[in-house]
């Protein structure tokens, strides 16, 4: 292992010493299956209701407002940096994600501050490639680069340019001498050349540019509290809204102290909303909420000749489009997810669905029929909460209880595997009938009822997520079901999963789920019971604005607990 890796190993370690000292221990460390799920207590009432603790061992001193910290660039949010700086980079994204350590319901957790090993190698070997690559065009990065060897006046202008882009702030002067000095250093035995690669890669390695810092203003902090910095203001508002770093804009108004009220955060929200990085940023909450990814890695029986990784990526990307369309062309509203029927196929999800008149790979705007409206209609979410060879009505009723109500399931105690597996298929009884048990013994039922009838919906869809009028015993099949409540709203039944999209869009548990989901989106941390003033301000919002999605978000943003920490 060489200085630079032992000495990168040893500043990383050291930030994730420092951000773990912040309270934020949580009952759940890694990301699970379904059966397990990370971010299912949300709500931490479960199938019985209550408010409960979300997962933190201490209690902040003050409603909603997360400890200082540091906050760990994901890979995407990497990624979307380096583009920022060097649009025609190359980043190693797949080898960042396949070595990143990720906890947490969404791949932004602020508690994944911890690196693996590999990640670091590949941390270096990408600042390493990026630093080769600027050394040709360093000219473009600033214009007295062509001059060799650097000066330092021009080593300073580089700094306070691209410097300060690559950190998110304006470096100190004591930052600024460090780098001067180290240029100085490594051009003296190996030329201006070597001097200026490893000068940028010293900034690519830097914890200031892998790491958001959220540590306040000093001159602002009274009562144990402090307020984020303008930079910090920008880039908590860029990679909430866009998944990137802030832009020029953005970055213009932090310095020019136009970040400093509800109103400034506002003004850039709702500019950043309209932009391609805004759209990007919002669909990439709402898919990873709905896990929309997860039909890549569907494990489907060899047998099912339909099925394909192709065929799996295509449905992932038409869930994409489906969202970018009902919330920037469409309504914009929670229940345009739920029951729009528009949605967008190429030729070969057009077969999957039995639409016809599509051909090629482009994917063409259809109106589907209702039984495939909204996102619980999609093939990306039916064959990935299925069976290798058959339908699942529990994992689906499980999915929509956790993900879009906010109500958690206890995985069934060993001590009732067999009683809390249903008969093998026989080719005479369907599911439903074979899941009866769940309902018949009392041990089962408490907790099942809150699934499987939900999950009844379902039926008409195959394992692939393809429509079906019988099912493999030829029978018939049923699809209606009830929405058992477990808070004082009464139980609502439904026929079909139409009825019930309609269903869940009008439950305040379901507004009030995704208001809970964006906190955590937005926070980086499962809320906690002191956030409880904060999460029922959003909700009231959200519910008064019609459920219009980025409208939550402007009030998120704009909420005291988005800038305020606690030292």
């Amino acid at each position: 292992m060489d200085a630079y890796k032992i000495r990168l190993s040893l500043i990383l370690s050291c930030c994730g010493i420092i951000a773990g000292c912040s309270g934020q221990v949580s009952s759940r460390d890694s990301p699970g299956s379904d059966d397990d799920d990370p971010r299912s207590p949300l709500g931490g009432g479960g199938a019985n209701g209550g408010a409960g603790n979300a997962g933190n061992t201490t209690t902040p001193a003050a409603c909603g407002f997360a400890p200082v910290r540091l906050w760990k660039l994901t890979p995407t949010q990497y990624a979307n940096t380096v583009k920022q700086l060097m649009p025609e980079a190359s980043v190693p994204l797949a080898d960042l994600k396949k070595t990143s350590v990720t906890v947490g319901a969404f791949s932004n957790d602020s508690r994944s501050v911890d690196v693996s090993q590999p990640h670091v190698e590949t941390l270096l070997a990408s600042a390493t490639a990026l630093a080769t690559q600027i050394l040709p065009q360093a000219s473009k990065v600033a214009s007295c680069l062509a001059t060799k060897p650097a000066t330092e006046a021009c080593l300073r202008t580089t700094l306070t340019t691209f410097g300060a882009q690559a950190f998110r702030r304006p470096l100190t002067s004591t930052e600024m001498d460090a780098y001067v000095n180290f240029y100085k250093k490594e051009s003296a035995s190996g030329g201006n050349d070597v001097g200026l690669k490893q000068f940028f890669r010293a900034l690519f390695i830097s914890p200031h540019f892998l790491y958001r810092t959220e540590l306040g203003d000093e001159t602002q902090a009274s009562g144990g509290k402090t307020t984020l910095t303008a930079y910090e203001r920008a880039s908590a508002l860029a990679y909430f809204l866009t998944d990137g770093p802030p832009d020029q804009a953005l970055s213009d108004a932090a310095a020019k102290k136009k970040l400093e009220s509800a109103a400034d955060l506002e003004l850039q929200a709702r500019r950043l909303l309209q932009t391609p990085e805004g759209k990007r940023g919002l669909v990439k909450f709402v898919a990873e909420q709905m896990r929309a990814d997860d039909v890549r890695t569907a494990n489907k029986d060899a047998s099912l000749t339909a099925w394909s990784s192709e065929l799996a990526s295509d449905l992932a990307n038409e869930t994409s489009l489906f969202l970018e369309h009902e919330l920037f062309a469409g309504g914009g509203k929670l229940v345009d997810l739920l029951t729009s029927k528009t949605s967008f196929v190429n030729e070969r999800v057009a077969k999957h669905y039995g639409v016809s008149g599509v051909t090629g790979s482009n994917f063409k705007q259809v109106t589907l029929p209702e039984a495939r409206q909204g996102l619980l209609g999609k093939a990306s979410f039916l064959a990935a909460r299925a069976q290798p060879n058959e339908t699942s009505i529990v994992k689906r009723g499980r999915f929509v209880r956790e993900h879009l109500l906010c109500q958690s399931i206890p995985s069934a105690p060993p001590e009732l595997a067999n009683v809390a597996i249903p008969p093998k298929p026989d080719g005479v009884h369907t599911q439903r009938e074979r899941i009866d048990e769940h309902s018949k013994n009392p041990v089962c039922e408490g907790c099942h009822k809150f699934m499987d009838p939900i999950g009844f919906a379902f039926e008409e869809f195959d394992t692939l997520g393809q429509w079906r009028s019988k099912g493999v015993t030829g029978k018939s099949i049923p699809t209606d079901g009830v929405v058992f409540s477990n808070t004082d709203t009464p139980d609502r039944s439904f026929a079909n999963l139409a009825a019930l999209n309609t269903t869940l869009a009008d439950l305040p548990e379901t507004r009030s789920c995704f208001a809970q989901q964006m906190f955590l989106y937005a926070q980086g941390r499962e809320p906690d019971a002191a956030d409880k003033c904060t999460l029922v301000e959003l909700t009231d919002a959200f519910t008064k604005s019609g459920g219009d999605i980025k409208e939550l978000a402007v009030k998120m943003v704009t909420s005291e607990t988005f800038v305020t920490r606690i030292k």
